[in-house]
This record gives structure tokens, C-alpha cells and sequence, in this order.
């Protein structure tokens, strides 16, 4: 396992792509919290605070840091860059044809999808970390925010959020074991998260409650892993919070499991 890992680190390290992700990341977030600010100063000098959230991701948000940096976490923008940069991390081998010659050397096979895992961890770790110091910068030099928001509500939603990007990124990571095809892979990830969810969720939601006629309205994203991840959020419920949690670890474990079947079964050249 540690050699593994030690060889992830380094093929990462020496790869160009996680930093360049990385630089586009930051330069989403500057610019995504700075349409964030310039909506909520205009709402509130037209009197329109109260003006209800259409959606999960851009509308109203607290003149916190927090919230702003909430904002970024819950939406689309850091899991997209992460669901690129786990592709990336885990075809690499495929795409030169370097697993075949580590890959009689791995007596545990399952230590390969672990190793990734970590590695795709850290990043995550990374794109939550680069976020928190791009948004206090802005409020120190930039918007001044009124104030830094409830630390001990911000570090759950964190760590719930950080479970919850790992395990939909442990889906991808089949996905790509799976297809072994980069292009494939990130294009219906991309289309996925920024287009095709809203209608997709929309389409079930409308075909679940006309066929079953439920009391309350049923909604698909309350049962998949990104719609918890715009759902989880400070002022979340805790019945909410252990569903998203439950579902993030069933989700984990059985991509994980058949992450390793996949690798071990399949022809691996």
C-alpha cells in the first residue's frame, strides 16, 4: 500500500493538470462569490432581501464569509474540477500503458482503488481549503462582509460536505474503471452536474408524484448523492444530515467493492 501510494503521490505531483484545476478553481470562486456579493448589495438596496431562493446554488445568501464559502461548496463548481481531476488520477495508468507493468507487482489489488481514493481525498481537502482562503481574502481586501458567520455550524456542513464530495468522486472513480475512457467519463460528469441534473430530477419528481399521487411532493435529490450535496448546508435538518450521511456510505461502499471487482475481473491490458 505505501509504495502505491508513494507512486500516486509522485505521478500526481509531476503531472501539470491538478494545479492547472486547482488555478481554475480559484478563479471560479473569486468570480462566482464576487456575482454572489454584487446580488445580495443589490438586493438589499432595493429592498428585496426577502426575496426567496429559486434554487440551491445562486440566489440569496448571508452577508456571512461562511455562507459565501458555503455557497461555493454545495454547488457544482469544486465536485466538477474534483470529478475531472479523479478521471485524470485514475486513466493515467490506462492511457500510457503503465499498469501493466505494476500491476503484477500489487499483491492486494484493492490497495490500487484505495490508494486513489486518498489521493482524490487530499484533493478534495485541497479545492475546500483553496476556497476558505480565496473568500477571506475577498473580505478582507475586497467586500467586508458582516461578519464570519457560526464556526461550529460551518465545520459540520464542512466535514458533511467532505464526505459526501468523496463518495460521489468514489462513483466517478467506477465510472472510469468501468468506461477507461477520459473523454467519456468527464463530458457526461460535466453534463451531468451543470445541465442534466435539474432536468432529470425535474422529469422523476413530475413521473413519481402523477403516478403515485404522494402526499408530499417527492423529490428525487433528497435520495442521490448531489442532491444532498446542495441540500447539506449550515441551517440543515438532522434528519436530513443522517440521511445524506447513510447515503454517502452506502454509496462509498458499493462503489469501492465493485471499483475492485472491475480492476480485478476485467482484462486490465
Amino acid at each position: 500500500m505505501k509504495n502505491i501510494l508513494k507512486k500516486d503521490f509522485f505521478i500526481t505531483y509531476k503531472s501539470k493538470y491538478w494545479w492547472v484545476l486547482l488555478i481554475i478553481v480559484a478563479i471560479f470562486v473569486s468570480l462566482f462569490t464576487t456575482i454572489k456579493y454584487n446580488q445580495s448589495s443589490f438586493f438589499a438596496d432595493n429592498s428585496m432581501s426577502n426575496v426567496a431562493d429559486n434554487s440551491f446554488v445562486v440566489g440569496q445568501t448571508n452577508n456571512t464569509v461562511f455562507s459565501y464559502i458555503e455557497t461555493m461548496i454545495c454547488s457544482d463548481v469544486l465536485i466538477m474540477f474534483s470529478s475531472i481531476f479523479t478521471v485524470m488520477i485514475v486513466l493515467q495508468d490506462f492511457q500510457n500503458g503503465f499498469i501493466k507493468n505494476i500491476w503484477i507487482n500489487i499483491d492486494k489489488k484493492y490497495n490500487y482503488i484505495f490508494s486513489k481514493l486518498i489521493i482524490i481525498a487530499l484533493f478534495v481537502l485541497t479545492t475546500f481549503l483553496l476556497t476558505i482562503l480565496i473568500v477571506f481574502m475577498l473580505d478582507k481586501f475586497f467586500f467586508k462582509f458582516d461578519q464570519i458567520g457560526n464556526f461550529n455550524k460551518f465545520f459540520s456542513m464542512l466535514l458533511k460536505q467532505f464526505f459526501l464530495h468523496t463518495a460521489f468522486l468514489s462513483v466517478i472513480l467506477l465510472m472510469s474503471i468501468v468506461f477507461r475512457k477520459i473523454l467519456i467519463v468527464v463530458i457526461a460528469t460535466i453534463v451531468y452536474l451543470a445541465f442534466g441534473q435539474p432536468l432529470l430530477y425535474s422529469a422523476i419528481n413530475l413521473l413519481v408524484n402523477k403516478l403515485f399521487k404522494i402526499a408530499e411532493n417527492f423529490e428525487i435529490g433528497k435520495y442521490l448523492l448531489f442532491g444532498n450535496i446542495e441540500r447539506t448546508r449550515m441551517a440543515v435538518s438532522e434528519t436530513d444530515s443522517i440521511r445524506a450521511i447513510l447515503i454517502a456510505a452506502v454509496c462509498l461502499f458499493i462503489s469501492q467493492i465493485l471499483s475492485y471487482w472491475f480492476i480485478k475481473n476485467k482484462d486490465i491490458i
